[in-house]
C-alpha cells in the first residue's frame, strides 16, 4: 500500500514539474488555442486595408506598425464583434506604439482579413472617411 502511494505521489510531482516548465511565460506561449489568439492569428496571416482604413490611418496619424502591434497584443472584444454575420467582423482594441488607445474592425473574407475601420478611443476628432 505504501509503495502505491509513493508511486502515485511521484507521478503527481513529476506532472506538476513538467506542467510548470511547459506552461510558464517566456520562450513558449501556449495560448494559441484560445479563441482570441486564433482570431488574431487569422487576421495577421493575410492582412489588407480598405480605402477607408487607409484614410483613418492618415487622419489619426497611426502607422501600420501600430496596427500590427494591436493585432499581436490586442484584445478581441467578442461582445462588439459580429461573429454570426457573413462575413464575420471582429472588434480588436489595444494600444499603439505611441500609447494611443484605438480599436479596429477586421472583416474576415474567404482568402484574407481586411481592416475596414480604425478609430481612436478617446479622441473627438472626426474624419471624413
Amino acid at each position: 500500500m505504501a509503495r502505491r502511494i509513493r508511486v502515485y505521489a511521484f507521478g503527481i510531482i513529476l506532472g506538476c514539474v513538467m506542467t510548470y516548465f511547459f506552461l510558464r511565460r517566456g520562450e513558449h506561449d501556449f495560448t494559441f488555442w484560445l479563441p482570441e489568439q486564433r482570431v488574431l492569428t487569422e487576421i495577421s496571416d493575410s492582412l489588407t486595408y480598405s480605402e477607408s482604413a487607409e484614410c483613418y490611418l492618415e487622419c489619426y496619424s497611426i502607422d501600420k506598425r501600430s496596427v500590427l502591434k494591436i493585432i499581436k497584443d490586442g484584445d478581441v472584444n467578442f461582445g462588439k464583434s459580429s461573429t454570426k454575420d457573413k462575413p464575420k467582423i471582429y472588434y480588436v482594441e489595444g494600444e499603439s506604439i505611441s500609447g494611443k488607445l484605438f480599436f479596429l474592425r477586421a472583416k474576415m473574407l474567404p482568402n484574407h482579413a481586411e481592416i475596414v475601420e480604425i478609430k481612436l478611443v478617446d479622441n473627438p476628432l472626426q474624419c471624413d472617411c
